[in-house]
């Protein structure tokens, strides 16, 4: 029954020894908050850097586009077989719907 069954269980206390907690010095704070200050300096460069690269291609990417359009707006025949192309190779399938990429290029820089 449950009584012999509980009378059977034996348990045991494993010794316990608390760890002891490394307390910090002043200094050792201030050099773990240097630090820290500077690892968040140079995430904010890094970020900064990644943010400035991205405009850069973000705007060539317009200008190229613009320019395309200008040269599919002048440009008649073969010439404009190859411009529409060229358009096709970015990824915008009409003339008309340059206008509606550059913006949503412009809105995410």
């Amino acid at each position: 029954s449950w009584d012999t069954l509980e009378a059977r269980v034996a348990r045991f206390q494993l010794p316990y020894t608390e760890k002891d907690v490394p307390v910090l010095t002043p200094e050792d704070l201030a050099r773990r908050t240097a630090l820290r200050q500077e690892q968040g300096e140079r995430l904010k460069v890094m970020a900064k850097e990644k943010r400035e690269t991205k405009m850069r291609a973000l705007c060539s990417q317009a200008r190229a586009l613009l320019t395309l359009e200008t040269q599919a707006k002048a440009s008649k025949g073969r010439e404009l077989a190859a411009v529409l192309e060229r358009l096709a190779a970015v990824g915008v399938t009409d003339v008309k719907a340059v206008g509606r990429v550059v913006s949503g290029l412009v809105r995410r820089v």
